[in-house]
């Protein structure tokens, strides 16, 4: 019987690498044996810096503490959502034929485990073994909250409602 194949998506933070960030990936890093290959997800998020990704930055910092780490960008991701759909696309071109699909093991951090959880149930179907792993322990009780209770009531909506996360992007200043 052949081995399974298993792919790691990382769910990117931002393009500044601070200490609960190099945590997040060095989690990853950490796993990289287990995985064909790593999917690194997320767009152009600093309007001061167009021109660098998640992604890029995600990248970066994972080669160079495991320079034989397999990589694929996903550089439009602004959202969780995004994360899983732009991913979701990739490995359906990867893996077209529908009955063989990687195991997958999608990275965040710990206050959006329980998010990235529920819309991975709703966004990464057909794939039929999903895990989701929480990393980086610093956070305020205050993200927590607000990630466990309103992004998910947020994100659920602008499932069902796509220009919410139109509005959302644009508060954010991310519609350049």
């Amino acid at each position: 019987m052949p081995r399974k194949l298993c792919v790691g998506i990382v769910c990117g933070y931002g393009t500044q690498l601070d200490d609960t960030y190099r945590e997040h990936l060095d989690a990853v890093a950490k796993d990289a044996d287990k995985f064909d290959f790593v999917l690194v997800s997320g767009g152009f998020t600093n309007p001061k810096n167009k021109n660098l990704s998640e992604a890029a930055v995600m990248e970066e910092y994972l080669l160079k503490r495991n320079s034989s780490l397999v990589i694929f960008r996903e550089e439009q991701a602004l959202s969780s959502i995004d994360n899983l759909r732009y991913s979701k696309q990739i490995l359906l071109t990867l893996f077209p034929d529908l009955n063989f699909k990687p195991e997958i093991v999608i990275y965040c951090k710990r206050p959006w485990w329980l998010k990235v959880k529920l819309l991975s149930l709703f966004l990464m179907k057909p794939f039929n073994k999903v895990s989701v792993r929480a990393t980086s322990h610093a956070t305020s009780w205050k993200e927590y909250v607000k990630q466990c209770v309103f992004a998910i009531v947020f994100d659920f909506l602008s499932l069902l409602f796509p220009k919410l996360q139109s509005w959302k992007m644009r508060r954010k200043g991310l519609d350049f």
